[in-house]
This record gives structure tokens, C-alpha cells and sequence, in this order.
């Protein structure tokens, strides 16, 4: 017999779902979660800390469902803001000064949705949800309501103009008056909408990009092209889906537009829709999701079936758009997520199912805990489908303790490391035809790398 040794993983591919093992590199995975693979070793993944956007942020003062930034000038000088919402209430807290959470004279039935906007020389947020009329706050003086204006679950400013879907009227985009978003009042000159009852059906999300408007629908997107004068306003429809596109997952990421759909996840750079990840796609589910960008990556927060017994589970797909790397954040569902800077400090925050606040970090632990970290190499035959494999041993290095699963036709062994300074080496035992390797980690501060099989043909 002939003695083979070969590296087992490189950790650079990250998942794939969308090949059988014996077609997937060795530098892929088959199942892949809470681990940092880009660098060729597998590090500490996301992770979820107490939220310090230049100052720890105190507990919010009721479970929170929403959060946004209220960017603000005061004289001269930085007043930004933090808008919370819970239990049908507003609280704000300011980046500049007490940090305290104050409740606002406002309520709502529904999770609002929120928009930086500067009206009449002063910078006021807007707020509305698709059960509830505008609202506006300007940071010093109680949010007023606006009664008459649309129950908005999104919106834009494109051209001095609010536009907006209402929830009542799906098959409508609405747009305010020129320099007003607090006028609804319709005219030839004012305020008005736009009907567009067709098959690529509901309006779900407005966004300004690219010097023109898009709307985003369940099957979808058009593009509006609005400058001051509505009787200029023209249509053109521009992509159709086979899959529902979901809203809330609607991004803009720098140059182009993320968006998830039941078929997978796309890029729209304005004219053109191409498809991206599809080689893990195949488990997603974010008719319920919830994106932001920041630092050249895409958060999504979704549902996931790893195909492990497990079922669709809450995840965070992370995605780099430069590189075309994602990753997966398991183990804690996150309802929202939002970019914050405060001063050079900036990051993303993440509203947990518990309705806790938490900022986005790479420490592989949430609030301390350390995350389960899991790698499974491809069910492979190695290249010899015709030839079984003696085991003989499997050497890596591993900085912290490790469970190891070596799986032989169907056959689970388990090994446990326990990590330091030097490589360790196992001792396999059997023969297989087929195997694949699992490392798992209940640890922080985690460095696995180089694992080399040694077998005999």
C-alpha cells in the first residue's frame, strides 16, 4: 500500500451547498458557522458586544424592536442622536452629551421606519409604520404628528421630495410636496402618486440611487425618473423576478443595491440584476429579514437550514461585496440592525429577538459567551472512489481546546485537543471509502490551521 499524506482543508472557500462533496475543493466547506475563515485559518467570528459607540450606551429602558441614527447640527456643533423604539414607545438619547435614554411624546402601534431629513433650516428625523401617520422630531421640541399624511412602511428623499409607500395603497407610490414632506396635499403642483397596478405587484421599498428613484416590488423593480416638475415624471419597468423579493432586506451597498428574494440574493447596479452566493442560497429564507451596510459588507439577518437536523434556524449572513467572501453568525436572532458613528467611532448595532442592544464585533463570543464554531470539510473519497483509505493519522494546530469528528461512511468518531503552542497529532483508527472532518470550538481567541491527513491506498 502506498502512504499519502495531504493537506486535509486550506479554510479560505468558506460553504458551499450547491455541489456534491467529491465536486468541492478541499478548500470549501460543507457546513461552515461562527468562524472567520478569509486569512487560510479558522479565527473568531462575529461576535455581539455591549454597544460603545464612543461611550457605552446604558440598557434601554424597554425591550427594543427598532433603532436608528438622528443625525443633527446644532449651531455648528454635532448633536446626533439615538432613537429607540419598545413596547410602543419612542426614547432618544444623545451621542454628544448625557447618554441617557429620555422618553419622547410620541407613540406608535407598529415598529416605525425612520428618515434624516432637513426641514425649514433645521435637521429633523421623520418616523412613520404602516399603521400610524408621520411623525416628526427636531430634537428639541415635542415630535408633532403629521394627521393627514400616508401610513408609510418606506421611504426616500429623491429631488426635495418625500416619496413613500403607504400600506393601505401597495400598488401606489405617494411623493410629497416639492421642498415639504409634511404636505400631502394632491395637486398638479404639489403633492400626488403614481398607480402602477401590475404583475410584478406591491410596492415594498423606495430608494434614490443613481439620480433616479427605484421602487422595489414583490416581483420587481422600476425606476422612476422625478425631477422637480411631476409632469415630467416617467416609468420604465426594468427587472422581473421568478421569487418574492423581500423588502426589508432592500440595501444600498456603495455602487450597487443588495437584495435578498425566495430565489436567492441579488445585485442591482441600476440596470442590470445579477445573482450572487449562489452557492449557498440554497438553505435561505429572508422573507422576514432585516440588512444593513457599513465598512464594504452586507448584513442580512435571515433564517438559515444548514441541513444538519436542525431546521431553518436565525443566522446573520455576512457579506463581503468586494471580495465576494460570506460568512454566517449563528447561535442569537437579531430583529434589527443599524450603522452608527459617533465621531470617528462607528460600527453596527444589532437589536437582539430579547430586545437587547448589542454592537457588531469579530471577538467569537456573544456579551462574553464564547459562540459554537463549527468547519465540516466535504464528504469526499479523497479522488479514489474505487479504493478504500486506511487512517492513520490527522495532524493540525490548534491554539485552544478542539473537538474533532472524523466521519467514515457514515460513521462519527470524536477526538478531543486540548490546543497550546504546538501541533497535535491524532491517531486515526479504520478504514474509509468516504470521510469528512468537523472541527468544533466553544472557545474565544480561536486559531485552527494546516490539518494534514496521513492514509494508505
Amino acid at each position: 500500500m502506498k502512504t499519502i499524506v495531504r493537506e486535509l482543508a486550506k479554510f479560505t472557500g468558506g460553504m458551499r451547498t450547491d455541489a456534491d462533496g467529491n465536486a468541492m475543493p478541499l478548500i470549501c466547506a460543507s457546513v461552515a458557522y461562527n468562524y472567520d475563515f478569509v486569512r487560510g485559518a479558522l479565527r473568531d467570528g462575529v461576535g455581539l458586544s455591549e454597544p460603545d459607540f464612543g461611550g457605552r450606551l446604558p440598557a434601554p429602558p424597554v425591550s427594543a424592536e427598532g433603532l436608528w441614527q438622528y443625525r443633527r447640527v446644532e449651531e455648528g456643533r454635532r448633536d446626533d442622536r439615538l432613537v429607540l423604539f419598545g413596547a410602543g414607545k419612542l426614547y432618544g438619547l444623545s451621542l454628544y452629551g448625557e447618554r441617557v435614554w429620555q422618553p419622547l411624546e410620541a407613540s406608535f402601534s407598529a415598529c416605525p421606519t425612520a428618515l434624516n431629513y432637513r426641514l425649514d433650516g433645521e435637521d429633523v428625523l421623520i418616523l412613520s409604520s404602516g399603521a400610524d401617520s408621520m411623525t416628526v422630531w427636531n430634537g428639541k421640541e415635542p415630535p408633532r404628528r403629521v394627521s393627514d399624511s400616508p401610513e408609510i412602511v418606506s421611504m426616500c428623499v429623491h429631488y426635495e421630495r418625500l416619496w413613500a409607500v403607504a400600506s393601505d395603497d401597495r400598488d401606489c407610490v405617494f411623493f410629497s410636496t416639492d421642498l415639504d414632506p409634511t404636505n400631502w396635499d394632491l395637486s398638479l403642483s404639489g403633492a400626488g402618486f403614481i398607480s402602477m397596478p401590475d404583475e410584478r405587484g406591491q410596492m415594498l421599498r423606495v430608494l434614490s440611487y443613481l439620480d433616479d428613484l427605484y421602487v422595489f416590488r414583490e416581483y420587481g423593480i422600476t425606476r422612476i425618473t422625478a425631477y422637480a416638475d411631476q409632469t415630467q415624471f416617467s416609468v420604465a419597468h426594468l427587472f422581473t423576478s421568478s421569487g418574492a423579493i423581500s423588502g426589508g432586506t432592500v440595501c444600498l451597498c456603495g455602487d450597487r443595491v443588495l437584495f435578498a428574494a425566495s430565489d436567492g440574493l441579488y445585485s442591482f447596479d441600476g440596470v442590470e440584476t445579477t445573482r450572487i452566493l449562489s452557492r449557498v442560497t440554497d438553505g435561505l429564507d429572508a422573507s422576514d429579514g432585516t440588512a444593513a451596510f457599513s465598512e464594504g459588507k452586507y448584513y442580512l439577518s435571515c433564517r438559515y437550514d444548514f441541513r444538519d437536523g436542525a431546521g431553518s434556524v436565525p443566522v446573520m449572513l455576512v457579506y463581503d461585496a468586494a471580495e465576494g467572501d460570506c460568512e454566517f453568525f449563528r447561535g442569537t436572532e437579531i430583529r434589527a440592525l443599524a450603522r452608527i458613528a459617533s465621531g470617528g467611532n462607528h460600527g453596527v448595532a444589532a437589536v437582539t429577538a430579547e430586545g437587547r442592544l448589542a454592537r457588531l464585533d469579530r471577538s467569537g463570543c456573544v456579551f462574553g459567551v464564547p459562540t459554537h464554531k463549527v468547519w465540516t470539510t466535504p464528504y469526499t473519497d479523497l479522488g479514489r472512489p474505487d479504493r478504500d483509505k486506511a487512517l492513520c493519522s490527522l495532524t493540525l494546530f490548534s491554539s485552544k481546546p478542539l473537538t474533532v469528528y472524523v466521519c467514515r461512511d457514515g460513521r462519527a468518531d470524536r477526538y478531543e485537543l486540548s490546543g497550546g503552542e504546538r501541533p497535535s497529532r491524532i491517531r486515526l483508527r479504520g478504514r474509509a471509502r468516504r470521510l469528512s472532518v468537523t472541527f468544533e470550538s466553544d472557545w474565544y481567541d480561536t486559531y485552527v490551521s494546516h490539518p494534514v491527513l496521513e492514509y494508505a491506498v
